[in-house]
């Protein structure tokens, strides 16, 4: 079991953000991680951020 803890100061925040999907089916219905999409970031549909 791994457990990780970290914290982020208020400026290192991305307000309004949320991290994109990294993980889609392939043509073969088996899933794919694309490493590269990790720490992308997209609008958040949610509209009550700071």
């Amino acid at each position: 079991m791994v457990h990780v803890r970290h914290s982020y100061r208020y400026e290192e925040v991305a307000w309004g953000a949320r991290f994109v999907p990294a993980i889609e089916a392939d043509a073969r219905g088996e899933m794919v991680l694309d490493l590269k999409r990790l720490s992308e970031t997209g609008p958040s549909p949610n509209p009550h951020t700071p």
